[in-house]
């Protein structure tokens, strides 16, 4: 067989991002409140969309308005997503912060390239918004590392720390702990200094590494930033290797530091979490979920409009014909958000029966990836609508990814304990714990084992410290100090 260059015309199908679809996926990550906003946007651009908010657009005839989000929601198969888009489910949405650094970078933080600038300009940028765009732009950052890093911004609190403990974060995204060290690293590069720390000591000890100020003797002040609190000053000073002065000139260039950076970006009102999801038990035995449609925005398309300016020409004929378009898709986007944060919050509800009876011990091991499977989504639409999104039961207020919890094994081998609910073991047998005899760690080990409890020693300690919790030698003094006052 001769080898010579020839033109041959193939015939492929691939699944492309188009516009819509990038919406879609920006859009399944807002808020109730963020989409709102969007939405009113929208409405500005297109004649045809009406935001309806109990104003004139309630009053428009029914007749020549159609699809709202709540009725063609009750009027729909949840599972039908390939009707809705005309692709699978499972290729909706199927990049997300553990698929593609540069487009979660995009879409993660900016959404739709379409979108205009008023909505940013209305308010000042967030901690999120700020670091977002740092770790997008950093140059020579691997694509892993931006990937790992953007996904850690979601974890920090107010205070701007990483209060979860990394392997959970680890667990819930799919990757080993170690996968998470350069995303960690490029997050603590970003601006403000001491943003992505794990606790105080930490935070401190960014800021002063960054400034060139971090000696032997600072070090360890930070290690031991508990004495401080007990009063035990020269002990302190002791380990320090100063003297009472030195150890004040130390304390006073700790208190020019930032223990909270990510409070610069708390300019926003502190706004009340708002639940997407009610829970309630039915007569059944089983659970409602229900959707909270009073925060949920409905909006309209204004048929009447579209008949008023159709005769107009052909010019105005085909700009109405594109935003009844996106009009449609736009609203057919809305209502697959919905269904799909409905289909992952009712199997949540199934996995996680006994916390919803018992409480925090019964809680189960859960991974995004079963969900996912379960309702026929991809892992990464899990990570988008568990993220800012709020349940409500009579047990509280919890955001959907606190139920997502690493498995821990017991005594048999079987991976069938939650983190969170050993967690709870601990704080209850140290919240029992007679004062005069605080229990130890490894006593701790001991009763957790007698129990059917698997776990390792240091596991025991990082759970207690991510909780708060000091160890049995600071318990005994502070209980004593308390005693002697």
């Amino acid at each position: 067989m001769a080898l010579s260059p020839r033109l041959e015309v193939k015939q492929t199908q691939q699944l492309r991002m188009t516009p819509q679809l990038r919406q879609a996926i920006h859009l399944l990550q807002l808020t109730n409140v963020e989409l709102t906003a969007f939405l009113r946007a929208e409405s500005e651009r297109n004649p045809l969309l009406e935001l309806d908010d109990g104003g004139t657009a309630a009053a428009a005839p029914p007749s020549d308005t159609t699809m709202t989000t709540d009725s063609h929601l009750s009027a729909t198969n949840p599972g039908n997503a390939s009707e809705e888009f005309d692709t699978g489910r499972q290729n909706l949405y199927d990049e997300a912060p553990a698929d593609r650094a540069e487009r979660m970078g995009t879409d993660f933080a900016r959404g739709s390239q379409e979108d205009p600038g008023e909505l940013q300009l209305s308010k000042p940028p967030t901690l999120r918004d700020h670091l977002i765009e740092q770790i997008t732009i950093a140059p020579g950052a691997k694509p892993e590392a931006k990937t790992m890093a953007l996904a850690l911004v979601d974890e920090l609190n107010a205070d701007g720390y990483l209060a979860a403990p990394l392997f959970e974060i680890a667990d819930r995204y799919g990757v080993m702990s170690g996968e998470l060290d350069d995303g960690l690293a490029l997050l603590q590069a970003c601006d403000p200094v001491g943003i992505g720390a794990r606790d105080l000591s930490d935070c401190l000890r960014l800021q002063l590494q960054e400034a060139d100020q971090l000696t032997e003797a600072m070090a360890a002040l930070l290690e031991n930033l508990h004495m401080i609190a007990a009063g035990r000053i020269k002990e302190l000073a002791k380990l320090c290797g100063a003297q009472s002065d030195a150890l004040s000139d130390l304390l006073a260039q700790v208190r020019l530091l930032n223990p909270r950076p990510g409070r610069a970006f708390s300019a926003d009102p502190v706004e009340q979490a708002v639940p997407d999801v009610f829970i309630r038990p039915n007569d059944t035995g089983g659970w409602t979920v229900d959707l909270n449609t009073e925060t949920m925005p409905r909006v309209l398309l204004n048929n009447t409009y579209t008949r008023d300016l159709s005769a107009q020409g052909e010019e105005v004929e085909t700009f109405i014909s594109e935003c009844r378009a996106n009009a449609t898709f736009l609203m057919k986007a809305i209502d697959q958000r919905a269904r799909t944060i409905l289909d992952a919050a009712s199997a949540i509800a199934r996995h996680q029966d006994g916390f919803f009876r018992e409480g925090l011990h019964a809680l189960k091991p859960l991974t995004m990836a079963t969900i996912a499977t379960e309702i026929g989504v991809h892992e990464s639409t899990i990570s988008r609508v568990v993220n800012n999104k709020f349940l409500h039961c009579d047990r509280g207020t919890f955001e959907l990814k606190f139920f997502f919890i690493q498995a821990l094994r017991d005594t048999s081998g079987e991976a069938n304990l939650a983190s969170r609910a050993v967690q709870d073991r601990i704080k209850r047998l140290i919240d029992k714990e007679e004062p005069a005899k605080p229990l130890s760690d490894d006593k701790i080990l001991a009763l957790l084992k007698a129990d059917g409890v698997d776990i390792a020693r240091r596991t025991i300690a990082k759970y207690r410290e991510g909780m708060g919790i000091p160890s049995s030698v600071q318990r005994r003094r502070e209980k004593a100090g308390q005693h002697q006052g």
